[in-house]
C-alpha cells in the first residue's frame, strides 16, 4: 500500500513532487548536493560590519532548516494520485512571524503550506516543482535585512526574477524583494515602525476586494477601518518604482498607530501622525507578483485573511486561465510544518481519558511504574506558617522546636530540593494562575538528578562529545559508565513513560504526576532552532530532578496532597510518614508562626534610587555601556536587522564583597566584610514575601561544582569535590525566583499557553492610590509598551504555531494590565492546542528561549544579543518549572516560568556568589537612558531581599 499522504513529512513531499518533474522530463538528473550549490560548508560566520556596530550572521549547515538542505536531490518515492494538488509554497526568511502565515494559509487553503526556509534548496532544485505545478503559489515571508543582500533573501530574489507564471505574494521583506528584483530602491523609512498600528488607503485592486479603504467601507466591504500592523525600518521609494510595478496600497495621513491609540512621551506627534503616502503594496503589471508591506497575519490587522483569500482567488484563476503547466500526479492531504523536529503528522488530539473518584489510587500498571497518591483535606490550615513551614519541616531538616544558629543550615538540609512556589496564592486570593504549589526533596529508587553543560567548543574530548551527563544517585546510579554519552536534557524530558492506565489519577485537580523538575538555563537555545552560545556560564546550562515523591498544596482550599511514583511498592511507607509528618504540624503552637498562606509580609520602600548600586554589586556594564548598546539596538532597528531586542545586564558580587551604603552613580560606600554568599534558604524567605509572584520557585542543586568552566573547557557533572570537599555547599547552585511570568504550559488535554510580559511600570505608594492608578493606566495606552507587548504576542503565536492544529491558535487576552507588589505589568494571553503526535520536548523547543527575553525575530535578534552583551546569561532568562510524567494515553504535561526577579546563589564559601539579572525590550521608541532607569527597576525587588539577608547577617537589625 502506498503511503497515505497525511503521513508525508514537508521534507518528503516536497522529495516527491521534484521526483514527479523529474519522472516527466522537466528537470535534468542532477545529483549536485545542495551544500555543494552552496559552496561552503556553511560552518563560517559572516561578518558584516559597518560604521554603526557589528553583527555575526550564521549561515549554513548548522542552522536547523524546514526542510533538509539535500533534501531535494534525493530522487525517489512514490507520489499519490490526486487531480486537485494546489498547494502552496511559504518560503522562510528566518522570520519569528512565518508560522502565523503558516496559520492563516492553512485556514483559507484548507492545508497548510509547505514550508522551506530560503537558504534550503537552490533555484534549480525548486524551479522544476513550480515549472510543473505542484504549488499553485508562493508566498515570501517577512525577515530580517534587506532585500540588497543576497544572504537576507536567499532564494526569494530567484522566485521573483524567473517564476513570472507563478502566482508570489511577498510580505514586508518579500514585498520590498518584489521592488528590488524589477530594479526598485529600498530605502529608510521616514519613521521605524515596529508593532504600530496604522489605517491605509488602497486602489480597489482586486488584492484589496471586499477590504475597506482607509477608515470607510469599500464596495462590498466589510464595516471599519483597514488597520494593519507595521513592522519595518525600510520602505519602497515609489519615485524609483518602474512601468512594471504598481503601487496599490499607502498610509493614511494621520493614520498612525489605528488613529485610537494614545501617544505618549516616547512617542512624538510627528511619529504618531504619519505623513501618509508610504507604499505599503505593490503589483506587478503583467505578471501574477503582489506585496504588501504590513503583515497580514498580525493579531492586531484587520482583513488579513480577506488579503490573502483574494491573493489565493487571484492565483487560482491565474492558473486555470493560464499556460502553467498543471500535475497529473501530486500529493494532497494536511501537512504538518516541520520545525525543530522532523515534521509531524497533523492528526486530531488524543481523545480525554476518563476519570474516576477517589481520595486515594493507584495507577495499575504492568509493574515498571505506577503513580500513588493521597489528598489530606485543608491540612495547610491548621499548619503555622502555611507552606513554607510545610516546605521546610519536609524537606529543610526544620525539625519542631530546633533552634538554627548556623545560617547555612537550612541550605545545608535543603540540599537537592525544589519548591514551585506559587506565592501570590497568599495575597491574589482565587487566582488560576497561582493556585497549586509543588515541593520535593531527594525520592525513591527513581530519583536522579541531572546536571549538564554545553560541550565547549575549545576542547573537543571523549566527555564534550558526549551530549550530557546525569549526575544519577540512589538506584539510578549507575556505577562505571561515566563516559557513556547521554542526550541533552531537552531531548531526554520525553523519556520517562508512564507503563500504566490512567484509572484514579484524573481526579487529582492538576497536572503534574512527578516527572522533571529544575531549569533551563538561556544558553540551551543551542538544543533549539537558535545560534550557537558564544559565551558560555559558570553554572551549569541545565539542571533537572526526576522527582518520585512530590507534596501538592492548593491554595484554593489548603488541601495537601502526596504524589508518588514507585517502582516497586517503595512508595507506601514514605506517604505513610509524610502524611503523618503533615498531620503533626497542626499540633504545632500556633502563636509562633501566621497559620495557613493567608498573610505575606510587604516590600519596605525607603531610598529606590540606590538600590541598584547597594550590597556591593556591580554592573556587567556600567551605564554608559549599557546605553551605548541600547543606541546600538536602535541602529540595528533603524537598519530593518530586528524589529526588538531584548537587552540584559548582570549585577553580581562574588564572596567577599559587601557593602550596605550606596553613593552616587555607582559608588559603593559603608563597605563590611561577607565571608559567604547570601544564604539560599534565606534569602528565599524574604523574598516570597516582600516580592509574591505567581512562578516563584526554590532550586537547591548539588553535583554543580563542574559547571560551566571560565576558560571554556568542557565540564562534566560529579558528586565529588576537591578543593572544597569540607564545604558541604562547595557543589551547589540555588535558584531563588519571583518571576510573575510564564513561559509555556501545556495541559493534560492538550492545550498550549504564553502569558507573554513586555511593559512595566512602578507601583506607588500606598498601593491602589490615585498615582498607582495613574501610572497603571499610563502603561495601559503607552505606544512604546503596547508595541513592545504586540511584537512579542505575535512572536509566541508564531512558536506555537509551529506545533499547534491549525486555526487554534489565539489571543484570548491581549495587553492586560497586571500588578504586583512593586510593579505594574502588561500582560497578554497566547493559547493554542497541540497537534497530536508532537513530543513534550518539541513544544518547548520550538519556543525556548522565551521570546520576551529575545525580541523579534528571534533568530537574528539572538545573533545581534551576542555580539553586545559580553557574557552569558546563565540560568537567568531561561525557564523554571516542571515537565511531567505522561499519562499513557498521551504526553506529558508542562508548565514553566520566565527567569527574571531572580537571584542564583552560589552559596560555598570558596568560588561563590550571587548573580541578579535585568533587562528589557529595546524598540524604534525607546530612551536609552530610560532603559537603564527600567532595568534597574526591575532588580531593585530582588536586591531588597538580598540587602535583608545581608543586615540579618552583619547584625545590623
Amino acid at each position: 500500500m502506498p503511503p497515505d499522504d497525511g503521513s508525508l513529512s514537508d521534507e518528503e513531499w516536497l522529495r516527491r513532487a521534484l521526483d514527479a518533474a523529474r519522472a516527466r522530463d522537466l528537470v535534468r538528473d542532477r545529483l549536485e548536493t545542495l551544500a555543494a550549490s552552496d559552496g561552503g560548508d556553511g560552518d563560517e560566520f559572516d561578518r558584516n560590519v559597518d560604521d554603526d556596530a557589528s553583527r555575526a550572521i550564521v549561515r549554513g549547515g548548522d542552522a536547523p532548516a524546514s526542510v533538509d538542505r539535500a533534501a531535494a536531490t534525493a530522487f525517489g518515492g512514490w507520489i499519490p494520485c490526486d487531480a486537485d494538488a494546489d498547494r502552496t509554497l511559504l518560503v522562510d526568511n528566518y522570520d519569528s512571524y512565518t508560522y502565523n502565515l503558516y496559520h492563516l494559509i492553512a485556514a483559507v487553503d484548507g492545508a497548510p503550506p509547505v514550508v522551506v526556509r530560503n537558504d534550503a534548496i537552490a533555484w534549480h532544485q525548486l524551479e522544476p516543482a513550480l515549472r510543473a505545478g505542484h504549488f499553485g503559489r508562493v508566498v515570501l515571508s517577512p525577515g530580517p535585512g534587506t532585500p540588497d543582500r543576497s544572504d537576507d533573501v536567499g532564494i526569494c530574489a530567484d522566485v521573483l526574477s524567473n517564476a513570472v507564471d507563478v502566482p508570489v505574494l511577498g510580505v514586508c521583506l518579500g514585498h520590498q524583494a518584489l521592488a528590488t528584483a524589477h530594479g526598485g530602491v529600498v530605502g529608510r523609512a521616514p519613521v521605524p515602525m515596529h508593532g504600530r498600528l496604522h489605517v491605509l488607503v488602497h486602489d480597489d485592486s482586486p488584492l484589496f476586494a471586499g477590504i475597506p479603504s482607509g477608515g470607510g467601507t469599500g464596495e462590498g466591504g466589510e464595516g471599519g477601518s483597514f488597520v494593519v500592523t507595521r513592522y519595518h525600518s525600510l520602505a519602497v521609494d515609489a519615485a524609483s518604482l518602474p512601468e512594471c510595478l504598481i503601487p496599490c496600497a499607502w498610509t493614511e495621513r494621520g493614520g498612525g498607530d489605528g488613529g485610537g491609540v494614545p501617544s505618549n512621551e516616547s512617542a512624538t506627534n510627528a511619529e504618531i501622525e504619519d505623513a501618509g503616502g508610504v507604499v505599503m503594496a505593490l503589483r506587478h503589471r503583467d505578471r501574477p507578483h503582489y506585496g504588501v508591506q504590513f503583515h497580514p497575519e498580525s493579531v492586531c490587522s484587520r482583513f488579513g485573511e480577506r488579503l490573502y483569500r483574494n491573493f489565493a482567488a487571484i492565483a487560482k484563476a491565474h492558473n486555470e486561465g493560464g499556460s502553467r503547466t498543471r500535475p497529473t500526479e501530486g500529493v494532497a492531504g494536511v501537512m504538518a510544518p516541520r520545525g525543530i523536529d522532523p515534521a509531524i503528522v497533523c492528526i486530531a488530539p488524543d481523545a480525554p481519558t476518563n476519570a474516576t473518584t477517589g481520595g486515594f489510587a493507584t495507577v495499575d500498571g504492568d509493574g515498571k511504574t505506577r503513580l500513588m497518591w493521597m489528598r489530606l483535606p485543608g491540612a495547610l490550615a491548621s499548619t503555622p506558617g502555611g507552606s513554607e513551614a510545610l516546605f521546610w519541616r519536609l524537606f529543610g531538616g526544620d525539625d519542631a522546636g530546633a533552634e538554627l544558629n548556623d545560617p547555612r543550615a537550612r541550605t545545608i538540609a535543603a540540599k537537592d530540593t525544589f519548591w514551585l512556589d506559587s506565592a501570590t496564592a497568599s495575597v491574589a486570593g482565587q487566582c488560576p494562575r497561582s493556585r497549586f504549589s509543588f515541593m520535593g526533596g531527594r525520592g525513591g529508587g527513581l530519583w536522579r538528578r541531572l546536571v549538564y553543560a554545553l560541550p565547549r567548543p575549545e576542547r573537543e574530548s571523549a566527555r564534550a562529545k558526549a551530549a550530557a551527563r546525569r549526575a544519577a544517585e540512589g538506584a539510578a546510579a549507575r556505577a562505571g559508565d561515566d563516559d557513556a554519552p547521554r542526550d541533552p536534557p531537552i531531548v531526554s524530558l520525553s523519556d520517562e513513560k508512564n507503563d500504566g492506565s490512567d484509572a484514579g489519577v484524573d481526579d487529582l485537580p492538576f497536572d503534574f504526576r512527578c516527572g522533571f523538575v529544575g531549569y533551563l538555563g538561556y544558553e540551551m537555545r543551542a538544543e533549539c532552532d537558535s545560534p550557537a552560545p558564544r559565551h558560555y556560564s559558570p553554572v551549569p546550562d541545565a539542571a533537572l530532578y526526576f522527582a518520585d515523591r512530590a507534596v501538592a498544596v492548593d491554595h484554593s482550599n489548603d488541601d495537601v496532597y502526596l504524589l508518588a511514583l514507585e517502582a516497586e511498592g517503595d512508595a507506601r511507607s514514605w506517604m505513610a510518614e509524610t502524611e503523618r509528618t503533615v498531620l503533626a504540624l497542626g499540633s504545632f503552637d500556633a502563636t509562633k508562626a501566621n497559620k495557613g498562606d493567608k498573610q505575606t509580609g510587604s516590600a519596605s520602600h525607603t531610598n529606590e534610587a540606590a538600590y541598584a548600586y547597594e550590597g556591593g554589586f556591580t554592573f556587567r556594564r556600567d551605564r554608559d555601556e549599557y546605553v551605548g548598546d541600547v543606541q546600538a539596538c536602535q541602529r540595528a532597528i533603524d537598519r530593518g536587522e530586528t524589529y526588538e531586542v531584548c537587552l540584559t545586564n548582570e549585577l553580581r558580587r562574588t564572596v567577599g564583597e559587601l557593602s550596605l551604603g550606596a553613593g552616587g552613580d555607582g559608588e559603593v560606600g559603608g563597605s563590611i566584610p561577607a565571608p559567604r554568599a547570601p544564604d539560599p534558604a534565606t534569602l528565599y524567605s524574604v523574598l516570597r514575601r516582600t516580592n509574591p509572584a505567581p512562578y516563584a520557585a526554590f532550586l537547591c542543586f548539588g553535583g554543580c561544582d563542574f559547571g560551566g568552566a571560565p576558560d571554556n573547557s568542557s565540564a562534566v557533572s560529579s558528586d565529588v569535590t576537591s578543593d572544597n570537599s569540607s564545604d558541604p555547599l562547595a557543589d551547589v547552585v540555588a535558584v531563588c525566583c519571583s518571576s510573575p511570568e510564564r513561559f509555556l504550559r501545556l495541559s493534560a488535554g492538550g492545550v498550549l499557553e504564553a502569558k507573554p510580559i513586555k511593559g512595566t511600570a512602578p507601583r506607588v505608594q500606598p498601593l491602589g492610590c490615585d498615582a498607582d492608578v495613574a501610572e497603571a493606566s499610563k502603561l495601559a495606552t503607552s505606544v512604546k509598551d503596547r508595541a513592545e507587548n504586540l511584537m512579542i504576542v505575535d512572536l509566541l503565536r508564531n512558536d506555537l504555531g509551529r506545533v499547534c492544529v491549525p486555526g487554534t491558535v489565539s489571543v484570548p487576552g491581549l495587553m492586560k494590565i497586571e500588578s504586583y507588589a512593586s510593579v505594574h505589568q502588561l500582560v497578554s494571553t497566547v493559547q493554542g492546542t497541540k497537534r497530536g503526535g508532537v513530543p513534550t520536548a518539541a513544544c518547548v523547543a520550538a519556543a525556548f528561549p522565551p521570546g520576551s527575553m529575545t525580541g523579534a525575530p528571534k533568530f537574528r535578534t539572538v545573533e545581534i544579543i551576542d555580539t553586545l552583551e559580553p557574557g552569558p546569561r546563565g540560568v537567568y532568562s531561561g525557564s523554571v518549572g516542571y515537565i511531567s510524567v505522561p499519562r499513557k494515553s498521551g504526553d506529558g504535561a508542562f508548565d514553566l516560568n520566565v527567569v527574571i526577579r531572580t537571584a542564583v546563589v552560589k552559596p560555598g564559601l570558596r568560588g561563590g556568589g550571587v548573580w541578579v539579572g535585568s533587562g528589557g525590550a529595546i524598540t524604534a521608541l525607546s530612551d536609552p537612558v530610560g532603559e537603564w532607569e527600567e532595568m534597574t527597576l526591575k532588580a531593585r525587588a530582588v536586591l531588597r531581599a538580598i540587602r535583608a539577608c545581608d543586615e540579618a547577617a552583619s547584625g545590623t537589625v
